[in-house]
């Protein structure tokens, strides 16, 4: 095609027949690094679940697919570079709409949407015309290839576009996840994709020796400005705010407001509130009632000269072990990088804290654990709707078990309602906790007769648990949450557990068995 080789300036002759794979390569790298943001955009508002995952990789697939039936039809019957290139800059500008319409309407519909449906329906609203531009851009190429390498027959032709493209997106997936994110944020890489896909369009237009519309391209410049001038207007913080940050795996927030009429500061991790303290108060003052239920250890294991905690927070719990019992050894495993420099700054975490802090998976630094701990407290669970399943199953609770010193303890928090009728996220996972910790007790946080979804402190022995809940001494205890111990015990037979299924490394449903409890709650059953 003789248009396409004058097109271009002498000094790219003799890189012709790379350019257009290039540019697919980086296109094809768009469109992964976008895929991967679509994850981190709709998590802090439906969690990092399997619903959010694939969703995002329906809507990005489906996008593509008609992407690249619509674009084999489009060059057919205009093979031209400005059809090429004029994709490549709608595919700009559709970036662009697409982070106005994150801005502007996900805070107001994201909290308002199922964690089941809400991922999939915003999915297709935020990320499917970008994807359908980018997706015409590989069948494009193609015929356009064909056209400057003659020689080469169609498979040659469609196998070194295709093989660029993905060598593009393997690139996209890399950086976004170990580069961009890490040190730029959500918002200037998706901004910096927009302007290079709409730039990239406008020099290919310009190249092929066509009149560029001067009303799209003063529409262009004003919808880059509008996008960048409303996004600083969107970070102007909210009442409160006084952190807003993106982790590397969740979005992060420190919030002032009040809990039960007392003032509190907040940490927010994506969707969830995972810490609080009370600004008018010292540390042991706990905010949320499930917390207290860490004073377990005190009858258990009151002794505790190495404990591990799986999530930290704000450190909260580390500390107030710290303070019971000074010469304990305290470890914290964390997978968000982020956390202890934010309970330094807002939380008063001292900078010479004797807490050891392992930036790691809980699993992983279990198992490379060789020196057992006298307790284990678990509370990597989210919320009652984001919860890692891989921390869930028998083969966790056995690994968490083998690592507990020879009377040491576990205590977990978990969320979900208690019923006899199956299926149910937290019946299912006390029968897997018993499964490994027959020597276990569960709290009922609220109370252990109601149907709505609560808090449960799951608490194990790695012994023989003798202790008697229900004593004439602890009823009679100063401590207001030890003396009510008896009245929150869930008494479940193991009939009764029966009839749920066992969570294993090979069955883990753990969003759906919390999606259906969500169901129930949404629709005031």
């Amino acid at each position: 095609m003789v248009e396409i080789i004058h097109a271009m300036p002498l000094y790219l002759m003799r890189f012709r027949r790379l350019v257009i794979p290039l540019i697919v390569a980086f296109t094809g790298a768009c469109v992964l690094i976008i895929e991967v943001l679509a994850v981190r955009i709709l998590s802090p508002y439906f969690g990092n679940t399997i619903y959010t995952f694939s969703s995002v990789l329906t809507v990005v697939l489906a996008a593509l697919s008609v992407g690249y039936y619509c674009g084999g039809r489009l060059i057919d019957r205009s093979p031209t570079l400005r059809v090429f290139f004029g994709a490549i800059l709608f595919a700009g500008i559709g970036v662009l709409v697409l982070h106005a319409l994150v801005t502007i309407l996900l805070p107001f519909v994201g909290f308002r949407l199922s964690p089941i449906s809400g991922p999939l329906v915003l999915s297709t609203l935020f990320f499917g015309a970008p994807c359908i531009f980018l997706g015409l851009l590989s069948p494009m190429a193609v015929r356009l290839q064909k056209d400057i390498n003659v020689r080469e027959g169609i498979g040659g032709t469609a196998g070194d576009i295709f093989c660029f493209s993905t060598i593009g997106s393997i690139a996209g997936s890399l950086l976004a996840g170990f580069v961009l994110i890490p040190a730029f944020g959500i918002t200037a890489i998706l901004i910096a994709i927009g302007i290079a896909l709409m730039a990239l369009g406008f020099l290919g237009l310009s190249l092929s020796r066509k009149t560029v519309s001067v009303p799209l391209f003063l529409g262009s410049v004003l919808l880059l400005v509008i996008v960048v001038s409303g996004e600083r207007f969107a970070r102007i913080p909210g009442k409160g705010v006084l952190l807003l940050n993106e982790g590397l795996y969740e979005q992060i927030a420190v919030v002032d407001g009040d809990w039960k009429g007392r003032p509190a500061r907040f940490l927010r991790q994506d969707s969830n509130l995972s810490s609080a303290v009370f600004l008018d108060s010292p540390i042991a003052d706990l905010v949320f009632d499930y917390t207290k239920y860490f004073a377990v250890h005190k009858i258990l294991k009151p002794n505790i000269h190495r404990a591990l905690f799986l999530g930290a927070g704000a450190y909260t719990l580390p500390r107030l072990l710290l303070q019971e019992l000074p010469t304990s050894e305290v470890h914290v495993t964390e997978i968000e990088p982020t956390l202890p420099t934010i309970a330094h700054a807002y939380f008063d975490l001292p900078s010479d804290s004797p807490i050891q802090t392992h930036t790691a998976d809980a699993r992983r630094f279990l198992y490379d654990s060789e020196t057992p701990y006298d307790l284990i407290y678990g509370d990597a669970y989210a919320s009652g709707f984001i919860v890692p399943p891989h921390l869930l199953t028998e083969e966790f609770f056995r690994l968490v078990r083998s690592k507990l010193s020879a009377d040491g303890i576990f205590i977990g928090n978990f969320f979900g309602n208690l019923t006899d009728t199956a299926p149910s996220f937290v019946m299912s996972a006390m029968r897997t906790f018993r499964s490994v910790f027959q020597s276990s007790t569960f709290f009922a946080v609220t109370d252990r007769d109601s149907l709505e979804p609560q808090h449960i402190a799951f608490v194990g022995q790695n012994g023989t648990m003798n202790t008697d809940f229900c004593s004439v001494k602890l009823r009679s205890s100063s401590d207001r949450l030890l003396s009510s111990l008896c009245e929150k015990i869930i008494d479940v037979s193991p009939k009764i557990l029966a009839a749920f299924p066992l969570l294993t490394d090979d069955y883990a449903p753990a969003e759906y068995l919390t999606g259906l409890t969500l169901k129930k709650m949404m629709r005031g059953i």
